[in-house]
Parts: C-alpha cells; structure tokens; sequence
C-alpha cells in the first residue's frame, strides 16, 4: 500500500466507467460540506474523479460524506 492508499483509502480502484481512479489516473478536488463527518479542515474535504477526458463518471467522496454546503 503506497502513501496515496493510506492517505484516501476511500478512493476505488476504478470510475464506474472502468477507468483507473488511482494515483496519476484520478484526480481530487476540494469540496466545501456542511458539518459534514468527513471534513478535514473544517471547511470540507477532497473527492476523487476520473482524469480520462470525457468520462462523466459519479466522483468519489469519503465515506458518511453528507453532501455540498448551502450556498446561502
């Protein structure tokens, strides 16, 4: 297991659309969650997507991730 498995295990092997999700195959972003269980920083926390251009898979969020923050 490499530093990027201990670090998001949450992350799967592959996007629905079977494309590799790990290392330089994916990619995170940050995601602003309200009182969310899974934030990191208080603010939010990463998801993890697909990087093959074009695939419109679902992204990944950590596990009891409640979804985005209220924009108001």
């Amino acid at each position: 297991m490499g530093w990027f498995e201990e670090l998001y295990p949450w992350v799967p092997e592959t996007c629905a659309n079977g494309h590799p999700m790990r290392g330089e195959h994916g990619r995170l972003s940050f995601m602003a969650c309200r009182d969310c269980p899974a934030q990191t920083d208080g603010r939010g926390h990463f998801r993890a997507s697909c990087a093959v251009l074009g695939c419109r898979a679902p992204r990944a969020v950590p596990p009891n991730c409640t979804g985005p923050r209220d924009p108001r």
